[in-house]
């Protein structure tokens, strides 16, 4: 099972401890995630947040120049 979410959403999840708590356990329940429409502070904070907490391999693809802070 893969989860697809918004970057809008970690937008929101980003610096509430529950809210992280809750989307790591959904993070470690699915095979891949694929975080679409993502601002490029999302990017870097979702690849920090998933390096250190989750359990599986973490992989950034990005298109452009903005995404430096994430690679």
């Amino acid at each position: 099972m893969s989860l697809l979410i918004h970057g809008n959403v970690l937008a929101v999840v980003f610096g509430d401890k529950q809210k992280e708590a809750k989307i790591l356990g959904i993070f470690n329940s699915v095979e891949s995630i694929i975080v679409y429409r993502c601002s490029p502070n999302t990017k870097a904070q979702t690849v920090n947040f998933a390096s250190k907490s989750f359990e599986g391999l973490c992989l950034a693809i990005g298109d452009g120049g903005n995404d430096i802070n994430m690679i």
